[in-house]
């Protein structure tokens, strides 16, 4: 569309001022940028204490020719990182430009990926030490993401209900020295109802299909993670929490209000429906975790001891067994159940008991 209406979108490098306090940054045709989807994505990320780019609005003329209204969009670098409160440390990605090479097969193009700097820093190389270790399998999720923060952009990314800013490509990692870990850093949303791609939520339907069908390649060791699909549940709880959001709404009602008047400069008959959608896909992230369809129970009798196996997509916790109304049994240590694949049917603990009639396992997920 950009050639057809003759409208570009820039990168700006300023090298003796400053626009607005930004020094390097992209001029985004509005449809680039899917009108205000972009702007509602970043107000989320900073409700949400995750790193975020600052968005204005300006009018742009080239050469004395009106173009109209762009959005201003604040580019991956240092003063980022000042922005968002954090301290000064490399910003690491993967490379795409093989995806073509690849035709397109996204697995393939992550595992041969080159590994890139956003710009000179003395501790790149052990971000990417950190980034390598995880694709390779050598370093454990957790030893190098933020999990906190990591499972809060995933929980975010169910309410959009697209994937597109955690693509392989278009995902960047902050790396905090003082965590040795990565955080990271998604821009370039796409709100849209999570049903038009899974009648569950995103991270089930990729735990399902291996994430082929989400097409998230890097998430893949994540989504096996136990601790953090453990974490990822009650951040999507938190998030999809009707008071949580209409809290955040009310947060953000004068600025958008301000956004949309901008916006009405491009298109005058644009009325944003992210909000609805958010709703919409808040409902469904509820209805699921109330009603884990995938989590199935087995509980058995053998040689005097009680058995139980689970098949379940969701971590669940085992936390004690009843007979009737009569505790049978405490767990103690209620720890996550770590199965081998998704899924997969296995044993997981052995009790001696002497009880003949029906049990039941408490759990929680």
């Amino acid at each position: 569309f950009e050639w057809k209406e003759n409208c570009f979108s820039f990168s700006i490098k300023l090298n003796k001022t400053k626009f607005r306090n930004l020094s390097k940054f992209y001029l985004h045709y509005p449809k680039k940028r899917l009108f205000l989807h972009e702007w509602y994505g970043d107000m989320l990320l900073r409700k949400l204490n995750l790193i975020n780019h600052k968005n204005y609005f300006a009018t742009l003329s080239i050469n004395n020719e009106d173009k109209g209204l762009y959005l201003i969009e604040e580019k991956s670098n240092k003063n980022l990182l000042k922005n968002n409160k954090r301290e000064e440390g490399p910003i690491v990605y993967f490379s795409k430009k093989n995806l073509r090479d690849y035709n397109y097969d996204y697995s393939e193009s992550y595992n041969n990926a080159a590994i890139n700097f956003q710009y000179s820093h003395n501790k790149n190389q052990r971000a990417k030490e950190l980034l390598e270790g995880y694709r390779t399998g050598d370093l454990s999720p957790e030893q190098v993401f933020n999990f906190e923060k990591t499972a809060t952009l995933f929980a975010l990314t169910e309410l959009v209900g697209y994937v597109h800013h955690l693509q392989f490509h278009n995902i960047k990692f902050y790396y905090n020295s003082k965590e040795d870990l990565l955080e990271p850093i998604a821009n370039d949303f796409d709100f849209q109802h999570i049903k038009k791609w899974t009648e569950e939520t995103l991270f089930l339907a990729g735990i399902k299909s291996n994430n082929n069908y989400i097409l998230l390649p890097w998430a893949e060791k994540l989504y096996k993670d136990q601790k953090f699909l453990f974490l990822l549940i009650q951040k999507l709880k938190k998030i999809s929490n009707t008071e949580f959001l209409e809290h955040i709404f009310r947060d953000i009602s004068k600025e958008e209000e301000e956004a949309k008047i901008k916006m009405s400069i491009f298109d005058p008959l644009y009325i944003p429906d992210i909000k609805e959608i958010i709703i919409k896909n808040s409902q469904q992230i509820n209805y699921i975790l109330k009603n884990p369809a995938d989590l199935e129970l087995f509980i058995s009798l053998k040689d005097s001891s009680l058995v139980y196996k689970s098949k379940s997509y969701l971590p669940i916790i085992p936390m004690s067994i009843y007979k009737d109304s009569s505790l049978v049994y405490r767990f103690e240590e209620n720890t996550l159940l770590k199965p081998n694949n998704f899924g997969e049917l296995t044993q997981r603990h052995t009790i001696y008991t002497n009880q003949k009639k029906r049990l039941y396992l408490s759990i929680k997920y």
